[in-house]
């Protein structure tokens, strides 16, 4: 990766890759976290989204994109600590898979630059149409967020925590509450699929912040098998571990809930997985657990197991043949690490 000042406060930043078919760019830029500004600037970066003085609708613009091999331009807005980040993303197929003299690059990234310099006027200045359009869908957007008290509570959350602590700390052990009260009979099952609503929710948007994120070194690594067992359909905490997985650069071969042994086996030796992850929530299920690593060893298949739930312990799955526990998602990147690197 190189980083080169342009000029003052302006910088270009260069992370050069062979693995992937599309070429991927941003212009940005970050402007103090204040009330006063924080929604024109929102506003501003979709109003300018919406064409160019050469193409001055979506209609015309959308043409422009399907000529560029579909490639793909829009307007990007987040917060980055204090400050209100704006401006616009854009990917394109590559010049190293185009016929010579294409260059896509070139021409995606000129498109990107008209919306900022030239964008589609009227009168001299911005569009009022695009501006009330636009205007009307921030609200109704920012409607939605807060009439969605899951969504709403946790970004909320996440603007003072750390995703993981987010996770770790508070999403994971109020599932494992939530399922310790329904194996006691203390709640049910309306109850539990609530939850399981309301987490699942809530991890959606812990899981736009995760992506965000760097993940583990470039190099391509070993895919790894993850499965919730036969008789078990809970499978949020093992959707935790497989964004989290993947978010660190590891490969999953997600096999979903209420999988058979056989399934967990044919996935595993087909994909050559050196890890195979498996998930229960329930007391009733870790029989089927045991049979599963029971299966995988009878047909000595070259992989390491690790196991996690709210019902395991170290020592039970010591007992049942894993070779390794995992209490919450990073440990199982932990595990990842130690077997794959």
């Amino acid at each position: 990766m190189t980083r080169q000042m342009l000029m003052d406060n302006v910088y270009l930043t260069h992370v050069p890759s062979e693995k992937f078919k599309t070429s991927f760019f941003s212009a940005q830029m970050a402007a103090p976290l204040r009330p006063d500004t924080a929604g024109l600037n929102a506003l501003l970066v979709n109003v300018l989204s919406r064409g160019t003085a050469r193409l001055p609708d979506m209609t015309a613009l959308g043409r422009e994109l399907d000529m560029l091999y579909g490639a793909r331009l829009g307007p990007q807005l987040r917060r980055m600590g204090e400050n209100q980040v704006f401006g616009f993303t854009a990917s394109c197929v590559d010049d190293r898979f185009l016929p010579p003299g294409e260059e896509l690059l070139e021409k995606t990234a000129d498109l990107m630059g008209d919306m900022f310099c030239a964008p589609a006027l009227q009168d001299g200045r911005l569009r009022a149409d695009y501006a009330d359009s636009e205007r009307a869908n921030l609200i109704d957007e920012i409607r939605s967020i807060v009439n969605d008290k899951r969504v709403y509570a946790a970004r909320r959350l996440l603007e003072t925590e750390d995703p993981m602590a987010v996770v770790d700390g508070i999403l994971i052990p109020a599932l494992d509450r939530v399922g310790a009260d329904f194996e006691a009979g203390k709640g049910f099952l309306p109850q539990l699929i609530q939850a399981a609503g309301a987490a699942q929710a809530a991890f959606e948007v812990i899981r736009e912040q995760l992506s965000a994120r760097p993940g583990g070194e470039s190099a391509p690594k070993a895919p790894i098998v993850l499965a919730t067992v036969k008789g078990d359909i809970h499978d949020i905490g093992k959707n935790i571990v497989k964004v989290l997985l993947e978010n660190y650069g590891y490969p999953v071969i997600d096999l979903g809930k209420d999988v058979e042994p056989a399934a967990v086996v044919e996935a595993a030796k087909r994909h050559a997985a050196p890890l195979v992850g498996l998930s229960a929530l329930m007391t009733t299920t870790l029989g089927s657990m045991e049979e599963t690593i029971r299966l995988l060893r009878a047909e000595q298949v070259a992989c390491k197991v690790v196991v996690g739930g709210a019902v395991l312990t170290a020592d039970y799955a010591k007992k049942i043949g894993a070779d390794f526990y995992a209490k919450d998602a990073k440990e199982s990147v932990d595990v990842a690490r130690q077997v794959i690197g």
